[in-house]
């Protein structure tokens, strides 16, 4: 696990074992599944923000898939904040009699696309990777170069993303767009600095597009909102964190703290117990880190609020006694009254 406040400090602490039963430490590495869809995401915004891509034209025809029947019936932005309709590769039947039969993201595309779709895209919304995974296919399309391609020099590089790989797609994991990025706790705690706070991924209006959260799902174009939440006067909800979840992994950004918060554990996030637990460590960080700044601002005000002056006395004889303090405009009630207005 990890916490940092970008130029201020850096907390790492790991316990338990790895993937392959040795000894965890903050420089273990780790699988964070689904959080790739933040990388996606930000690969689409910035060819977005270069006209290569428009979020509102519709699925063009895709080499990787000519005969996916959906071409032309679904948005980009369908896809980038799961408004496709599309199923859930890993919810197919064919998956689930067979995982590890899917070894490439054409597979599992063609799987979700031998099923119907749940909606009418655009007209609802339900989580699926196989929106990732096409979203994959189409910056490959588009540029002319890989996926891990595009990857390395928009993101990896010029960030110095240093610990940061893609594994290539395996039985039952096709990865690409929607999953396989293994990294550090401190390199993902980097990345979600850069994304999040330090607008150094894509420019304002494409990260506002990205965390504009549904108050309903809590899903955002590969982000998801997490609460508690506070409301708006008009009574939007107003959500604690930005982020995202996958697997055994999850990546949040507090703004009201300037926190960037990331934990990973053996067991998925995804269970009640750990949902819960892992809620009560967030708010736990936050309280702390609250406090701290609390007795920071007292220590520095009183740095700056000058010390009485031991030399000055005041003369009993010429000092005056102080005003009376003024009536109250309503007198408190006494023991035994209530004040309704309360």
């Amino acid at each position: 696990m990890g916490v940092t406040r970008p130029d201020k400090f850096l907390w790492q602490r790991a316990s338990g074992f790895d993937a392959g039963e040795a000894a965890a430490t903050i420089d273990t590495t780790f699988d964070i599944g689904s959080i790739t869809k933040t990388f996606t995401t930000s690969l689409v915004m910035q060819l977005v923000e270069e006209g290569v891509i428009d979020l509102d034209e519709q699925l063009p025809e895709l080499r990787d898939v000519p005969d996916f029947p959906y071409t032309g019936q679904m948005t980009v932005s369908d896809l980038l904040y799961h408004h496709s309709g599309l199923v859930n590769y890993r919810d197919t039947a064919e998956f689930g009699r067979n995982p590890f039969a899917i070894t490439t993201p054409v597979q599992a595309v063609m799987t979700s696309a031998r099923e119907p779709l749940q909606f009418v895209p655009g007209n609802g919304t339900a989580y699926a990777s196989t929106n990732f995974l096409l979203l994959g296919m189409l910056i490959e399309q588009r540029t002319g170069r890989s996926f891990d391609e595009n990857l390395r020099q928009r993101l990896l590089i010029p960030l110095g993303l240093d610990e940061v790989v893609h594994l290539p797609s395996l039985p039952g994991l096709p990865n690409q767009g929607t999953a396989g990025v293994v990294t550090t706790t401190a390199d993902l705690l980097r990345w979600g600095s850069a994304l999040y706070r330090d607008g150094r991924v894509v420019n304002a209006h494409s990260l506002e597009a990205m965390t504009t959260i549904d108050p309903v799902t809590g899903l955002g174009g590969g982000t998801f909102g997490y609460c508690p939440c506070t409301m708006t006067p008009d009574g939007r909800p107003l959500f604690t964190y930005i982020g995202h979840s996958g697997g055994t992994t999850i990546l949040r950004y507090a703004a009201t703290e300037d926190l960037v918060l990331s934990v990973n554990l053996s067991v998925s996030v995804w269970t009640p117990e750990m949902v819960q637990a892992t809620a009560d460590f967030f708010e736990m960080v936050r309280a702390i880190v609250r406090h701290h700044d609390a007795v920071a601002r007292a220590e520095e005000l009183a740095k700056q609020t000058p010390p009485a002056d031991p030399n000055t006395t005041t003369d009993p004889e010429t000092a005056t006694d102080p005003e009376p303090p003024a009536e109250p405009d309503a007198a408190l009630p006494s023991e035994g009254e209530t004040n309704d207005d309360a």
